[in-house]
């Protein structure tokens, strides 16, 4: 935990399984193209969506900038823990398909949009405990999560658990204050109780969710 920064490449070409590391990207602070988590196996940046790197896995993207960032993470790389970091920064896990499981430390009260975006192998996430916040895209796609921990949520991003197809259950405290649109379409819950403290609800928020039961604060908008 002592250790301050990781240079871009530090572990390129280590065909690692797992890794144990104090933070996500470059260092606690990183942000931008940094603040991926393959920053650390060294990237590629190219100007053309449509352009392929090969042996690489496209994290950060800037389109209106034409900045698309290529990273060269192991495909042998399974499972990734954090000890020390204070956030989970934009795209951090975005795109890492290899993963199944991901060991974050206690404290992080925010996951950043697109935080584990299309990790479509992620079956666990654990040291959630305090996060607040589940930003846009936060686990879209990660077609293989079957649970989430009941949290003390304030928000739900838009898109955040879009296409969680063995997501069956999940529960909100009283804190949460909305929930973004298609939050949670297509996602596999037969029962919702939605608290007195939500005030806003996004359209589509609960699309293709096969519902016996709900519960709401109000009717209509």
């Amino acid at each position: 935990n002592s250790l301050t920064q990781i240079n871009s490449g530090a572990f390129r070409g280590c065909n690692l399984t797992e890794i144990t590391l104090p933070f996500i990207g470059r260092s606690a602070g990183a942000s931008t193209f940094e603040g991926s988590f393959g920053y650390i196996f060294g990237y590629r940046l190219v100007d053309t969506e449509s352009k392929v790197v090969e042996g690489a896995t496209r994290q950060y993207i800037i389109p209106y900038k034409g900045e698309y960032y290529w990273y060269y993470i192991p495909t042998t790389l399974k499972k990734v823990t954090v000890t020390n970091a204070k956030t989970v920064p934009d795209s951090a896990f975005r795109n890492c398909r290899m993963l199944e499981e991901v060991e974050l430390n206690g404290g992080i009260t925010v996951l950043n949009e697109y935080a584990f975006g299309n990790c479509t192998n992620l079956i666990s996430v654990t040291g959630l405990e305090s996060v607040t916040s589940v930003g846009q895209y936060g686990f879209y796609g990660c077609s293989k999560l079957t649970t989430f921990p009941s949290l003390p949520l304030t928000g739900v991003g838009s898109y955040a658990f879009y296409n969680c197809v063995l997501l069956s259950e999940v529960s909100f405290g009283d804190g949460l204050k909305s929930i973004g649109y298609k939050a949670f379409y297509n996602v596999p819950l037969t029962s919702v109780t939605v608290p007195n403290s939500v005030e806003y609800i996004g359209g589509s928020a609960f699309f293709g969710c096969p519902l016996t039961e709900i519960s709401l604060p109000f009717i209509g908008e």
